[in-house]
């Protein structure tokens, strides 16, 4: 497997999201301590009872050999185990009552002297802190929990940008850690060390990176990489195709050598390599018009949403809250849903009371839109704003192919869902709806307000319970 580098700077299609209000503002604090802590298990199984006390870092959950196992991320007693809605599932929960004790169970193995360590010694330590998990396909070790294999890891990839509206931007989360950054970059070398390690960031943020690129002596291993800030660029897949120069997105980095993690993995590295401290914290962005104010939190793990939004929400019966990032993200129903060891936005848009009245025939000088059909295309200073409701009516596709235009993977989501929606869901496979990496982009420029991405999906999940069906007949 051969691994070539080449200066693409994008890819095809995609957006970029400018001058949005209610962009997180560059302040970090502590979102505080509440009473209860629930962590959710997506990784295993509880190993801890009701009314046993734990310390923080105490392993409390795990999955078997290939998962990573979960921590507590404060010391206390167990009050609670049992099953919660998680992102959507049912998912196992500890729910654990903090005492305001210290106490600290460090990951074995951990020392300031990395250098001294082996790869395998340092990739059984980010598979038992925790950190393994927060690499898309997995970080590799004698442990597994990875679809790749140590030896056939050619790339780190680092994705530092940030294209979707209100994710946490790099300079932010790095501001006063350069050092902390580069050390997990290290970490990462040490892991894997015939692996390049290749950090993608913005022309922007460039000076940001020249400077972690010195802290460590401007090593070989090491590259950085400039490219433009277009959405969905950070998306794993698109990464991988833009790094490596290749023509189509592929279905899985790993198949291509290539590891993709982003700057918390990073630090959560160096934390658990370097300080024995297991991932039992996030930065978490919280933007959007309806949140006052904006900003970033360092949230314990199973600390509830409500925690972090209240006081910050100007309406709270009139606010959509979204965890993640505004495309790819997921309403949340219950703020009682609790930060997970992935959770690192949530965003709060308003919902407007009143229905838009032809929407497509207003001027929008404050509009977002790929179309250059309203005012706001004129003013290139003006803020925009999102909304959660729906702007203008929905109508029949008037094959204005903006869809096909944006799409990052070069299929064509009007032709996708029309199959879909009169039933010719066969005929999509052929048409690559596989290939559909759920950017939500189709459905974002669609001015007919067609939800594209959802009728893809849609056909995606048929054609796999036809393939399930097909499978256990034959």
């Amino acid at each position: 497997m051969q691994v070539a580098l080449k200066k693409q700077k994008s890819f095809k299609g995609g957006f970029i999201f400018r001058r949005l209000e209610g962009e997180p503002q560059a302040k970090l604090e502590d979102a505080g301590v509440p009473k209860r802590l629930h962590v959710l298990l997506q990784q295993g199984q509880p190993i801890v009872k009701v009314g046993q006390r734990v310390a923080r870092g105490q392993v409390i959950g795990e999955g078997g050999p290939a998962l990573c196992p979960v921590h507590a991320p404060a010391s206390g007693v167990v009050v609670e185990v049992g099953q919660r809605e998680g992102e959507g599932n049912p998912t196992p929960v500890v729910v654990i009552e903090l005492d305001g004790k210290s106490d600290f169970v460090p990951v074995q193995g951990a020392t300031r002297d990395v250098e001294r360590l082996t790869p395998e010694a340092v990739q059984r330590i980010l598979h038992e802190a925790g950190v393994s998990a927060l690499f898309h396909e997995g970080f590799p070790s004698a442990e597994g929990g990875s679809k790749l294999s140590a030896a056939n890891v050619k790339m780190v990839a680092i994705s530092a940008i940030s294209t979707e509206p209100f994710l946490p931007r790099p300079a932010v989360l790095l501001d006063g850690r350069v050092e902390e950054f580069a050390a997990g970059l290290r970490v990462l070398h040490q892991a894997l060390p015939h692996a390049r390690v290749v950090v993608a960031h913005s022309h922007a943020e460039r000076q940001l990176f020249l400077d972690v690129e010195r802290a460590l002596g401007c090593p070989s291993w090491l590259r950085l990489h400039a490219l433009l800030p277009k959405y969905p660029q950070e998306h794993p897949l698109v990464l991988t195709s833009t790094l490596l120069g290749l023509r189509r997105v592929p279905l899985s980095p790993a198949k291509n050598g290539v590891l993709v993690g982003d700057v918390q993995a990073v630090l959560h590295a160096k934390e658990a390599v370097v300080d024995g401290l297991p991932v039992t914290e996030r930065v978490v962005a919280l933007g959007g018009q309806a949140f006052e104010p904006t900003g970033y939190v360092r949230a314990k793990v199973g600390t509830p949403f409500r925690v972090l939004v209240e006081g910050r929400l100007k309406n709270p019966q009139l606010a959509c809250i979204v965890s993640g990032g505004l495309l790819r993200g997921r309403r949340v129903a219950d703020l009682q849903e609790p930060v997970t060891s992935t959770t690192c936005a949530i965003a709060a848009l308003p919902l407007v009371d009143k229905a838009e009245l032809l929407g497509s025939f207003q001027p929008g000088s404050r509009a977002v839109s790929f179309s250059r059909a309203f005012v706001s295309a004129l003013l290139p200073f003006a803020r925009a704003r999102l909304v959660a409701n729906l702007q203008g009516e929905r109508r029949p596709c008037v094959q204005c192919n903006y869809c096909e235009d944006v799409c990052p993977v070069g299929i064509i989501p009007h032709l996708l869902s029309k199959q879909v929606t009169h039933n010719l869901v066969e005929e999509t496979e052929r048409f690559g709806i596989f290939a559909c990496i759920e950017c939500g982009l189709c459905s974002y420029v669609c001015p007919s307000k067609i939800d594209l991405m959802a009728d893809i999906q849609s056909g995606k999940r048929t054609l796999l319970l036809e393939k399930e069906k097909y499978d256990e007949t034959a």
